[in-house]
């Protein structure tokens, strides 16, 4: 269907305030200003309202800078206070007054604003479905509404943009824009393209899960880790070997406490025994210098001459020398005595506490080799050891098995794939069919690019459904002009592509601004345009008009609005508020 008109209009009072009329060929949105006065009057707005009338979710872009998020609040206020619509007429003929293969449809502007098709409300999903039904005679939905229309509709290009075969601003997988192309150019049923895509999508699901979780565990292949898995078991069963020559494992597990409190037991005794052994070496140490000093002679004379002296100091004592020298001895033989005693004391408390370490030992013989030996802490050792080592296999053992689980997965998704392509025929589509289909098309694209810049390229679609599934061969060039060239030459060549095949496609292509298409280009794709039964619909400076050498009797005739700082698209609005008609 082509666009015969657009309106914007006030739901709250009836006044008009736009009402452009479309025609065949090239339609011009003529910016007056020239590219120095920052294209600031609406002519991408202009196209963004058929955006709109085509089910965009965002009809606040309208008075938004999506890239400054900067918000316009004057028209902002404007559209939200006097309930601004738009509305759209669809033909299946332009010049056909019959009402009956007109469609009429509606947009609220407004926030929490309404659609309508042909006065009937409808909530945005169905008014896409319908639309879908209408411009496509898709009435399956599938591909869905918007991702189809954007190949029509290119509003907000980027400049340099040699990607424009990628036509959604939205992510879509190279699956999905397989179902859009294989329905774009009759290749293949899109519903079972979508379900291919969907089991596609699944795999992709199964491998980003799994390049994730390989990062995570430092894993790569199952083979690898099952060679890691070897050796840790290798490694335990050595350990456990060692644990076991010192004691059963299970055994010390039940008799922890006993073997503890033997243990604690044994220490304690030995512990005396050594006090004991010291205090008895110290003491017959004693002894013998005790011995040595009752042994030895003593020096009479000196005797005599100390005693005598002190006799002297002190007349009061009444013992003779001789009684001196029997005391003197008397108390080195106490001396000895009580050595002897502390000997027998200390004989008599190691042959008690050596009893008792015996009769521990007889009593616990099951654990004296770990406690006479020293080897509970080497067990226990071995054992967290041992612990680790089982723990790090259990770890391995778990990442050997989801990576089996993730490769059974993606085997499984193949075969599903593999499955569901040789029943319906995709995958390896058809030779026949795609090539038919790229034939007929480059009939009319290469000639196309070929009148518009000099080059020569053809449409290509590559089979293999991991890939992107068009692109364009031998591009020459890299200017954003030439690429802008080739969108057009697209655009016009898929419209009579259409045509001859017969399919039920929107007969209108919506651009941004041609700025950096070159002049003779330029003029070249208004009269390609002009030639095909289909709407070329451009935003574009006059100035670029001009130097393009496109007369100004055709710039008029083909003109379907002018814009300039005077006279903006909502600009009209102050002869209104001014009471002015």
């Amino acid at each position: 269907m082509f666009i015969e008109s657009l309106r914007l209009f006030s739901s709250k009072t009836g006044v008009l305030y736009r009402d452009i009329e479309f025609h065949q060929g090239t339609n011009f949105v003529v910016d007056c200003e020239d590219s120095h006065r920052h294209n600031k009057v609406g002519k991408t707005t202009f196209l963004k309202l058929i955006d709109v009338a085509m089910g965009a979710k965002h009809k606040s872009h309208i008075y938004t800078d999506v890239e400054t998020n900067s918000i316009t609040e004057e028209l902002k206020s404007f559209i939200e206070d006097n309930k601004i619509s738009l509305e759209m007429t669809l033909v299946k003929s332009l010049g056909d007054n019959s009402s009956r293969d007109k469609v009429v449809l509606r947009v609220d502007l407004f926030p929490n604003g309404r659609h309508f098709i042909n006065g009937d409300k409808a909530s945005q999903k169905r008014y896409r479905q319908e639309l879908n039904a209408l411009l496509f005679q898709n009435k399956r939905d599938v591909p869905k509404f918007r991702p189809l229309i954007h190949s029509f509709v290119r509003v907000s290009m980027s400049g340099d943009n040699n990607a424009f075969l990628q036509t959604s601003s939205n992510w879509i997988s190279n699956a999905g824009y397989r179902a859009i192309y294989n329905f774009l150019f009759n290749i293949s049923d899109p519903e079972l393209d979508e379900k291919l895509g969907e089991l596609r999508a699944e795999k992709a699901g199964i491998e980003r899960a799994e390049r994730r979780y390989k990062a995570l565990v430092r894993a790569n292949d199952p083979r690898e880790q099952r060679q890691i898995l070897h050796a840790l078991e290798g490694d335990f069963r050595e350990i456990k070997s060692q644990v076991d020559d010192i004691i059963d494992a299970e055994d010390f597990l039940r008799n922890r406490e006993a073997i503890s409190h033997v243990r604690n037991e044994y220490v304690r005794l030995s512990d005396q025994l050594a006090d004991v052994d010291f205090k008895r070496k110290r003491n017959s140490k004693a002894l013998e210098v005790a011995r040595e000093e009752l042994e030895r002679q003593v020096d009479e004379s000196l005797s005599r001459r100390f005693f005598a002296e002190v006799k002297s100091l002190v007349p009061s004592i009444d013992k003779t020398f001789s009684e001196m020298i029997e005391f003197n001895k008397k108390l080195s033989q106490n001396k000895i005595n009580h050595f002897k005693d502390v000997e027998e004391l200390l004989r008599s408390d190691y042959q008690q506490i050596s009893q008792q370490r015996i009769e521990l030992v007889r009593a616990n013989s099951r654990y004296v080799s770990l406690v006479t030996e020293n080897q509970i802490d080497e067990y226990e050792s071995l054992t967290n050891r041992l612990n680790q080592i089982q723990s790090d296999i259990g770890q391995q053992q778990e990442i050997i098995s989801t990576l089996e689980k993730f490769k059974a997965e993606k085997q499984s998704t193949e075969e599903q794939i593999h499955s569901f392509s040789e029943a319906n025929g995709l995958g390896d589509y058809s030779s026949d069919i795609f090539q038919s289909r790229m034939d007929s098309f480059n009939q009319y694209f290469t000639p196309f690019a070929q009148r518009i810049n000099g080059e020569r390229p053809v449409l290509l679609y590559f089979s293999d459904d991991t890939k992107f599934p068009i692109g364009i061969s031998e591009l020459s060039g890299s200017s954003t002009g030439t690429r802008k060239s080739l969108i057009a030459a697209y655009d016009l060549a898929y419209q009579e592509f259409a045509r001859r095949e017969n399919l039920t496609i929107p007969k209108f292509i919506v651009h941004d601004v041609v700025e950096n298409v070159e002049g003779d280009n330029l003029s070249e794709i208004v009269k390609l345009s002009n030639e095909t039964n289909s709407q070329y619909i451009v935003a574009v400076l006059k100035e670029k008009l001009d130097s393009s050498g496109i007369s100004p009797d055709e710039q008029e005739r083909l003109k379907i609005i002018q814009l300039s700082t005077e006279d903006r698209l909502f600009e009209r609005y102050k002869d209104f508020a001014d009471g002015n008609t």
